[in-house]
């Protein structure tokens, strides 16, 4: 098979395109992929009354027509439903792979379209093995996936297929059924493991390690998230929440900046007319909704009637203008940060809200108002305030009063004070809030310790660029960072925890390397701890045992090892000393 179907973390397959922003199998959908990182784009491959391939999930589409009686040309008039062909020139475009999910057409004419475009990552699956048979009598060099339903052996279902794509989505946690001699008995046929489409950022946690070709998801961002570099653990700010991707100031932008991996959400509040606090930037309700008039103006009940999202794009009609809570709550279920402007609001009002969803640690403040960012300090010393370079005529004046947490340079400020700046204590941070690709660059050689960026995902592809080109190393997805380049036997790297303090760190070492070879306190490579004497995922056909130190051997670690003798679904991670999970990840390559 080809060597691109071995990579070294999980590819992040688009269902039917980023279909979470876009509708889905459409040619939106798919450059919104690309834009979010996804390598692939599931593909609903269908025939048109004329004997055109096109994309789209069901027989009959959203206004009644028939897929199978309609021409392609009529589809893409009135229902936006693109050709298999148009789909495909814009996959060479982006550099993305198809996964032909062929629900009713020829998958030897589907396969032929790929193959006369030149496409070189391409895979052909189908629910119906038969599919896949034709698929194979014909010679076809594409890898094949049988798609596998709920309550059937996948073995038996996808017995003739090179990839074994299940589609288990509904189960409460199917996780659970990936053991370790279900990968070791794919893995002795020679074939891969592609999974259902998940959003869930928990059950995702647990998924994105695994030694598996991909993962599906609506959220082709939360399957690869945003690292920090190991020598720049920078912190990310996303302006507005990703708003290119969804409508600035909504629960949909900040849910898409925090699967994406970013780490606060820039926001602006203000006070409707009875005194509740709403997110919108502008003073008036013109530019960002269906309304008129002044937000000061309104109640909350008028400013909550308002459609915030159809002016960005119809996918998104209906959302609306979000409560300081609703995004604080948002923010706590990614276990992300608020970055709050205060624009016209209270500021101890502001505070309240936040002590009261207990998001103190977890947010930091600005505002044109000084008096009340002090107020805010006063009232709470936890509470971290952030002052901009541009608003003071000296440096030292930035910190005169306040003790500010945050320092902020614009990126067209005069940077010739910075390092004199870092010597106050404070966090420097560097706002962009433009997409030239060199103004990046020129960010990302300050290394400040946070951006505030509006184009995330610019700013994602140009540091792991940076990175790449001075030979270093981004941190894998799910709270673990390479520390060093001790290869494991399997051809990963160690791994470690980069965000909890060390002494909750779990020290695991894999059963297949020698004791004085770790040198740190590492995670084995795809996994993790095995619960101290069960196999890990890195020594998976050679029996290799993980083991925990003593040391860190908690409580609940011990639970997790008995439970497992017991007979219970196993967990493949190491429990810390604060009971969170370690999630190992594998492969050394520069990520975005």
């Amino acid at each position: 098979m080809t060597g691109w179907l071995d990579p070294t973390r999980p590819y992040a397959i688009a269902h039917r395109g980023a279909s979470a922003y876009a509708l889905g199998n459409t040619l939106r959908a798919f450059e919104l992929a690309c834009d979010l990182g996804a390598a692939f784009w599931e593909v609903d491959i269908r025939t048109a009354g004329d004997g055109v391939l096109v994309a789209h999930h069901d027989a009959v589409t959203s206004s009644g027509l028939v897929i199978a009686t309609t021409a392609a040309e009529d589809l893409a008039t009135d229902c936006d439903v693109p050709t298999l062909d148009a789909v495909i020139a814009l996959a060479l475009q982006r550099g993305a792979g198809i996964y032909a999910d062929i629900k009713d057409a020829d998958p030897v004419s589907v396969a032929d379209a790929l193959q006369r475009s030149g496409l070189e990552k391409a895979i052909l699956g189908a629910f119906e093995p038969a599919a896949v048979a034709a698929l194979r009598a014909a010679g076809v060099t594409y890898p094949t996936s049988a798609l596998v339903p709920l309550d059937v052996d996948p073995f038996v279902h996808a017995a003739q297929a090179d990839i074994i794509h299940l589609c288990w989505e509904r189960m409460e946690r199917p996780q659970d059924m990936l053991t370790p001699e279900f990968l070791t008995s794919a893995m002795a046929k020679g074939q891969r493991i592609v999974l259902w489409h998940e959003e869930d950022p928990d059950r995702m946690a647990e998924l994105r390690s695994l030694p598996i070709l991909g993962i599906c998801s609506d959220t082709p961002e939360l399957v690869q998230p945003f690292c920090a570099p190991v020598d720049w653990r920078v912190r990310t700010v996303a302006h507005r929440g990703a708003n290119s991707v969804a409508p600035e100031n909504t629960v949909p932008a900040a849910s898409c900046a925090f699967a994406a991996g970013f780490d606060w959400v820039e926001l602006d509040v203000r006070t409707s007319a009875d005194g509740q606090l709403v997110v919108i930037h502008d003073a008036t309700v013109d530019r960002t909704t269906d309304g008129s008039g002044l937000v000061a103006d309104l109640p909350m009940s008028a400013l909550r009637g308002l459609d915030a999202g159809d002016w960005f794009d119809p996918h998104f009609a209906g959302v609306r203008l979000p409560t300081l809570n609703e995004m604080l709550n948002c923010a706590r279920r990614w276990k992300r940060g608020i970055y709050i402007e205060i624009k016209h609001a209270d500021a101890i009002a502001v505070l309240r809200e936040v002590q009261l969803a207990e998001m103190v640690e977890r947010c930091f403040f600005w505002g044109w108002d000084y008096d009340g960012l002090r107020a805010i300090k006063a009232a709470d010393p936890a509470a971290r305030i952030m002052t901009r370079r541009m608003d003071f005529e000296r440096l030292e004046d930035c910190f005169a009063g306040l003790s500010p947490d945050i320092i902020e340079y614009d990126s067209t400020d005069d940077w010739s004070d910075i390092e004199a700046a870092r010597e106050y204590g404070a966090d420097l941070m560097i706002c962009y809030m433009g997409r030239d690709p060199e103004v990046f660059d020129r960010v990302i050689a300050a290394r400040p310790d946070i951006v505030n960026i509006d184009d995330l995902f610019t700013f994602r592809l140009r540091t792991r660029a940076a990175i790449t080109e001075s030979d270093g190393a981004v941190g894998a997805c799910g709270d673990m960072t390479p520390v060093q380049g001790i290869p494991c036997s399997c051809g990963g790297d160690y791994r470690m925890g980069h965000d909890r303090p060390a002494r909750n760190r779990a020290k695991v070492a894999c059963g297949r390397l020698e004791a004085g070879r770790t040198g740190s306190e590492s995670v084995c490579c795809k996994r993790g701890a095995c619960g101290g004497s069960r196999r890990c995922f890195c020594c998976l056909g050679d029996h290799g045992a993980c083991t925990l130190n003593d040391r860190t051997r908690t409580k609940r670690s011990r639970q997790v090892v008995a439970t497992e003798r017991q007979g219970a679904p196993r967990r493949w991670w190491s429990s810390a000393v604060d009971g969170t999970r370690s999630d190992a990840a594998c492969g050394p390559e520069a990520l975005g």
